[in-house]
């Protein structure tokens, strides 16, 4: 044992010693992709028609990279549909459609009045007659609820478990009634029945009392050929 330490230390007394170098391994420098390529070059440019002239030249690359830069700030947090980041951006849109003078075409607001002119008996303010520059709809935001899955393979006196991750395995958007559903599965390729294609994948399963499993997609993905 002594003599395979002193022979490790002898190796990296070498190695290491002053005066010698190191050799790393160098990789050749990648090259950059040439974006170029891909641009669809103009043979002969075409002046600006005259009514687009004035404001064609108002573009200026600083003023998009300071829109674009608060747009996509993380500020506001991705702007997802119907969260506080998508209304700010639409809040910041709204204000610049205004500074521009664009005529805006949308809900018309209902008029404000506070509490105490309600209360005190002072006329309200009517009903504006500009239109505002948003129209709002109702949207149906759907959610996954709490689950859990597993499956159990019986053989014979065997039993094997896998379980799944809700988000990652499987995507549930039943209500939760915190109920537990134990059946026996079974496996019907596509669940797909063209019967005047001569296509079924149900023939000869019984699904009555069963979990079904399908997969997701159709038939013939990859066959150009397919009457799917």
């Amino acid at each position: 044992m002594k003599k395979n330490i002193a022979a490790l230390l002898f190796i990296t007394l070498i190695i290491f010693a002053p005066g010698t170098r190191v050799l790393e391994a160098q990789t050749p420098p990648s090259k950059s992709e040439d974006f170029t390529k891909n641009l669809v070059r103009v043979e002969k440019p075409e002046a600006v028609p005259e009514p687009l002239a004035a404001g064609f030249k108002a573009i200026a690359s600083k003023d998009s990279l300071a829109m674009l830069s608060f747009i996509a700030s993380d500020l506001l947090e991705g702007r997802e549909t119907g969260t506080r980041g998508f209304q700010l951006a639409a809040e910041y849109v709204a204000s610049l459609l205004g500074l521009w003078n664009i005529k805006p075409l949308g809900d018309i607001p209902p008029p404000r009045f506070s509490l105490a002119q309600f209360l005190s008996g002072q006329p309200l303010p009517t009903r504006p007659a500009e239109r505002s520059f948003f129209q709002e709809f109702a949207i149906l935001e759907i959610t996954e609820s709490s689950s859990r899955m597993s499956l159990e393979a019986h053989s014979g006196t065997s039993v094997k478990t896998q379980s799944f991750q809700p988000g990652q395995d499987y995507m549930n958007f039943s209500p939760s009634r915190g109920e537990t559903v134990a059946s026996p599965v079974v496996f019907a390729g596509y669940g797909v029945s063209e019967k005047d294609i001569g296509y079924d994948d149900f023939k000869n399963i019984d699904v009555k009392g069963k979990i079904v499993l399908i997969l997701s997609g159709a038939p013939g993905r990859d066959n150009p050929e397919s009457p799917f």
